[in-house]
């Protein structure tokens, strides 16, 4: 984790509160672990197709 730590300046995780391949918990672990900002949207699912995600504005937003 350190060289992602100490190599990328700017860190977001993005999690789904209604995730049921990863745990939001293992997410959360992960944004402390990266000490970066936990976003947590709401039924999103893993973020698939399938789950009725075919945007991430979050993501665009962070990214500019």
């Amino acid at each position: 984790m350190g060289q992602i730590v100490n190599g990328v300046k700017h860190r977001y995780v993005i999690g789904s509160l209604n995730d049921t391949i990863v745990p939001t918990e293992l997410t959360l672990k992960l944004s402390q672990q990266l000490n970066a900002p936990f976003y947590a949207l709401p039924d999103s699912g893993h973020f698939l197709g399938d789950d009725g995600i075919n945007e991430l504005p979050l993501v665009l937003q962070l990214l500019i």
